[in-house]
Parts: C-alpha cells; sequence; structure tokens
C-alpha cells in the first residue's frame, strides 16, 4: 500500500519511466545481481511496479546535509553484475546548483558524490539506458 501511495504522489511525468526502468531491470536481472539506487523514490516504485523484485540498496550523495556517504557495494568491484537506478531529477532537485545538461549529471557531480564517482569510474563496464530524468546504469560482465 505505501508504495501506492508513493508513486501516486509522484509527478504524473515520472510514473512512466519509473514503470518502464523497473520493468526493464526485472526482464533482465540475474539472481545474484546487486540493486542499488540513489532514490528515495526507488523503494515505492519497485513495489507498485515490480513487488518481486529485490529491493535495492541505497546510495546517499555527500552533502553538507547528508555527511559520510556509503560506498557504492563492494560486491561491484569484485565481478558481481549492478544494476544503478541513477535519478538525476532527484540529484537536480536536492543537490544544487542545478546541471543545465542532464547527460554530464555523472561527471559535474563525481568529485562530491559517492555513487557518481562510482559510475563514472566504472562507466566503460557500464550500459546505461536512459530514460527523461532516470539511467538504468547495468555494470558488470
Amino acid at each position: 500500500v505505501g508504495g501506492l501511495i508513493g508513486v501516486a504522489t509522484q509527478p504524473q511525468w515520472q510514473r512512466p519511466q519509473w514503470r518502464e526502468a523497473m520493468g526493464l531491470i526485472q526482464e533482465t536481472i540475474e539472481t545474484d545481481d546487486v540493486l542499488l539506487t540513489n532514490s528515495p523514490y526507488t523503494e515505492p516504485a519497485r513495489l507498485a511496479y515490480a513487488p518481486a523484485m529485490t529491493p535495492f540498496a541505497r546510495l546517499i550523495p555527500k552533502s553538507e546535509k547528508l555527511p559520510g556517504a556509503r560506498p557504492p557495494e563492494p560486491r561491484c568491484d569484485r565481478g558481481a553484475t549492478c544494476w544503478v537506478l541513477w535519478e538525476r531529477f532527484f540529484i537536480l532537485t536536492h543537490f544544487p546548483p542545478a546541471i543545465d545538461d542532464p547527460a554530464t549529471v555523472v561527471e559535474r557531480l563525481a568529485p562530491e558524490n559517492t555513487t557518481a564517482a562510482w559510475l563514472l569510474e566504472h562507466r566503460d563496464r557500464c550500459t546505461v539506458t536512459p530514460f527523461t530524468h532516470i539511467e538504468v546504469w547495468r555494470c558488470g560482465d
């Protein structure tokens, strides 16, 4: 119920993106894959659109309000396939200065955001599926 309420309170334009992103991950995820996200909206969206999917581990960006960011899941660096659901809209809204070009969000935020830094460091082994305000990164072999 909480997932449906959370999704229902999201902006209308955002709901189809979450449905498509969750569907993409659910179609291709393997049992041992790691699910990571930077967004508080991921869990309500997962409950609404893919309730059987394993919950995402939350990666909290560094900022003055949220010190001590958690590093990305170490299993990703040891060869596990990791899915990172990267919500650009959340980053742009909550962690100013806002970035005009969404394509450069990861590069611009890497110095202060552990998730962005990890994605930038590993982008050679990742494929990215972009939606308007969300990106699904699949990193691994």
